[in-house]
């Protein structure tokens, strides 16, 4: 299982903050087809992931990735809720576009990189995004393994 400190912060990427909305609703993820990939089990399994932080951030451009995603008034009050519990830390678009992997992760996922996540956690369920911030030496968590370490220490 992965041991993440309980005084970091960490930085939550666009779709586990769509999970963590449906887990602080008790919305089943299997019956969205955004979230399909998870179940039931994911709700607890990522508020305790969460939990053990003592903060959470995320960029103005994931707030904005996740915001598309969202269907209808609910979920968008959602999104209000969390961003009330968080904190947002904004990194200009044309030093992130400066940043080595711009071409090849984006806008969003390319700011990770920049100096004011350096002391942070990464939780993403994005693989190739984990796989650089992990060769790099940036701290990040892969949701789909701890989750798997979660359910093979059960």
């Amino acid at each position: 299982m992965v041991n993440q400190p309980h005084n970091r912060t960490a930085v939550i990427d666009t779709n586990l903050i769509l999970l963590v909305m449906f887990a602080a609703n008790n919305r089943n993820p299997a019956n969205d087809t955004r979230l399909s990939r998870y179940s039931g089990i994911d709700l607890k399994t990522i508020q305790n992931l969460i939990s053990n932080f003592k903060s959470l951030i995320v960029t103005p451009n994931i707030l904005t990735e996740t915001s598309n995603l969202l269907k209808g008034f609910y979920e968008h009050q959602w999104l209000r809720e969390f961003i009330s519990q968080i904190a947002e830390t904004y990194i200009p678009s044309n030093v992130v576009v400066e940043e080595q992997f711009f071409n090849i992760l984006g806008l969003s996922d390319a700011s990770f990189f920049g100096d004011e996540f350096s002391g942070c956690y990464i939780v993403t369920d994005d693989q190739p995004l984990s796989n650089y911030l992990a060769s790099r030496g940036r701290p990040c968590i892969y949701y789909s393994d701890y989750r798997a370490s979660v359910i093979q220490s059960q």
